[in-house]
Formats: structure tokens, sequence, C-alpha cells
């Protein structure tokens, strides 16, 4: 309850909600559980990352915007950006294989893989790894800008909160100049709108870049230690239709 009661509170001054790394979840909370024990919680937005699973669209249509993203992730690591493909076909529900790098359930088996593609959502990024052409160093290798949430699919990514290696994938212009001013900006006063940001570099305002000053979903993690025990507790947050946060998993 205090989890959701945090994320839910309104914005100060009753305008749109925005979410940066100075907002009250994004700080550590320790709720008093009795006289010598403490829960500790820490919320993480997923909208700071890309996520794998944006790939494919509601429709189940490649989104080609999260594509570019993650060959502009590969290429900056020089990485071959042709293992987009055979992630798609891991994501997507049908069993056609995408191009000469892509793969379905024939080209695991020929390869002598103990599984095949699941044709749904990833649900962690140590599954990347299973997928035909990557490998656990290409996945750590990009690892500080990717999420794999299968609760949430949007293509936005929060400027306020996305670390600097998603920033340079977002688009041809995120140049590392570009993403220093974003940086510092927003460190001293965050981003209230898409568009002031936009207002502040030129290179950007013309691109249709999908970006949001306000997250939808949260990872959050609860810890608490009784004498030698320490027990863990992680949750899935995301917004409803009615604009409030409900637990999701």
């Amino acid at each position: 309850p205090e989890v959701l009661r945090v994320l839910n509170q309104p914005q100060e001054g009753g305008g749109s909600r925005v979410d940066s790394l100075e907002a009250a979840w994004a700080q550590p909370l320790e709720i008093p559980w009795d006289r010598e024990q403490v829960v500790e919680v820490s919320i993480i937005d997923v909208s700071r990352w890309i996520n794998l699973n944006s790939l494919m669209d509601s429709s189940g249509t490649l989104s080609t915007v999260t594509e570019q993203r993650l060959q502009r992730l590969l290429e900056q690591q020089e990485l071959s950006i042709e293992a987009v493909e055979a992630v798609a076909d891991w994501i997507d529900a049908d069993s056609e294989r995408r191009g000469i790098h892509g793969a379905e359930k024939l080209e695991y088996q020929a390869l002598g893989a103990a599984y095949v593609p699941t044709n749904g959502p990833l649900h962690t990024l140590h599954e990347l790894a299973l997928i035909k052409g990557w490998d656990e160093e290409m996945v750590s290798l990009i690892r500080p800008a990717i999420t794999a949430n299968a609760h949430c699919t949007q293509a936005e990514i929060n400027i306020n909160t996305a670390p600097p290696e998603a920033l340079l994938a977002l688009s041809d212009e995120m140049n590392p100049v570009v993403v220093e001013s974003i940086l510092e900006l927003r460190e001293s006063s965050p981003f209230q709108s898409v568009d002031e940001m936009r207002s502040e570099f030129a290179e950007l305002s013309a691109q249709s870049i999908p970006l949001t000053t306000e997250s939808d979903c949260y990872n959050v993690k609860i810890s608490a230690t009784a004498g030698k025990v320490r027990g863990v507790v992680k949750l899935a947050i995301k917004k409803n239709g009615n604009n409030r946060f409900v637990i999701v998993e």
C-alpha cells in the first residue's frame, strides 16, 4: 500500500504528471516494521530503458522505431545489427523466419538447441542470450540501455530518467554532446514536457522520436531482514485505464 501511495501521489500544483530522478518514488524508501526492523523499498521506472518487447507492436507488426534503436545499440558496440532479426522471430507469434539472420523452430533444432522460440514476450535479459546470434557478452554490453518487460511495451522513453546509453540509441541526432547537455539540464530541472526538451535542441525539434516525461510501469524491490534471514520480494506495477497504479505481478 505504501508503494502505491507514493506512485499515486498527485503532481504538485495540479499539473500533468512528470516523472524524474527527483520524484518521490525515485528516492530510497524505508518503512518501519517494528522497533528493530525496517523494510527497504526501491522503485525504478521501466520507461528509462528500451524495452525489447516493444520490438513488436500491439498488432504484431515489427516496430521500426525499436528495431532501429536496437541496431544503434549494437553498432555502438561494434556488433552485428543483423542479430535483431532473430529477436523479432523469438517474440512474434508466427513461425516464419524473417530473413537470413532470423531463426524459428527449425533453425534452433538444426543448431541442436534444447529449446525453441517462445513466440511470446521476453521476461528476462538472460533469455536474450539464448537467441540465435546472441550470447552473454553481447547482452552485457548493451544491458545498461535495455529491459525485458512483458507488461509494458510502450516505445516512449522517459527523457528525465533514461541512462545515457539509452539516450544515445534514440536517434542518429542523439550524439554524445546532445546527450551530455540533456543530462545536465534535467539534473538542474527535470523537463516538464517533451516540447520543452525539443525547444532546447534544434537538431531534435523536427524529429518524431517517441519520448515522454511520464512513466507508466515500475519495477519494485522490497527487502526485509529478520535476524540472519533476509527476504526479497519483487513486484511489477503498471498504470491502469483510470490513471492509477496497480500491481500486475
